[in-house]
């Protein structure tokens, strides 16, 4: 860790490790399209993780393509593509408005407020040690395996699952196996300067 980076979150805050182990991993990545076809499907396979966690069932790709082909019917700028397992890049106020509507959450399963800086770190320490993951929009790391997020790229979802005193943990749903996708470690320096609270990074809280 550089010298000059300094984490928002206090280590003397942090009395432990906050990982939801009780969260099952999902890849967005199915079996029907050839190894190199870009799936864009990070954003409903990202949600159905976080609406099945809280339902206490399995989440299951089937229910992500009934999420996609919903959207495409209801969600202003979304498309589906043909496919039943496609559909088209998806944003934030997309990804809301289908928390809101297709899954019935209130707006205060968002938390206060939807900002992007929501409390930073320190927010989303208080919602893993609450119980509840965090869905985020990072940047292209489903295509590099290195330690480092980058603020570089496409918006990649994936479900913040865990934080330690220098780590965040995430579900990458962009990788085909629990070995890979599964609690998928970056340091927490690279996560905050990276920008993923105010350089196209979100967050809430279905």
């Amino acid at each position: 860790m550089s010298e000059d980076y300094k984490s928002s979150l206090p280590d003397e805050w942090r009395p432990d490790e906050s990982i939801i182990l009780e969260v099952a991993w999902l890849t967005q990545q199915q079996e029907g399209p050839p190894d190199d076809f870009p799936s864009n499907n990070c954003g409903p396979t990202t949600l159905e993780m976080v609406i099945a966690y809280i339902a206490e069932e399995t989440p299951t790709f089937p229910e992500v393509v009934k999420m996609i082909s919903w959207m495409a019917e209801n969600v202003s700028g979304y498309e589906g593509t043909g496919e039943q397992f496609q559909g088209s890049p998806t944003n934030r106020a997309q990804m809301e408005y289908t928390s809101l509507e297709y899954f019935g959450l209130t707006a205060e399963a968002f938390g206060e407020d939807t900002d992007d800086s929501i409390s930073g770190l320190e927010g989303l320490w208080n919602e893993l040690h609450s119980g509840l993951p965090v869905f985020i929009t990072t940047y292209s790391q489903e295509l590099e395996m290195g330690e480092e997020m980058t603020d570089e790229g496409i918006n990649h979802d994936m479900l913040l699952v865990g934080m330690t005193l220098t780590q965040v943990i995430f579900h990458d749903p962009g990788l085909r196996t629990t070995s890979d996708g599964a609690y998928r470690v970056f340091s927490i320096e690279s996560f905050d300067e990276a920008g993923w609270n105010y350089h196209g990074g979100i967050r809430f809280m279905p």
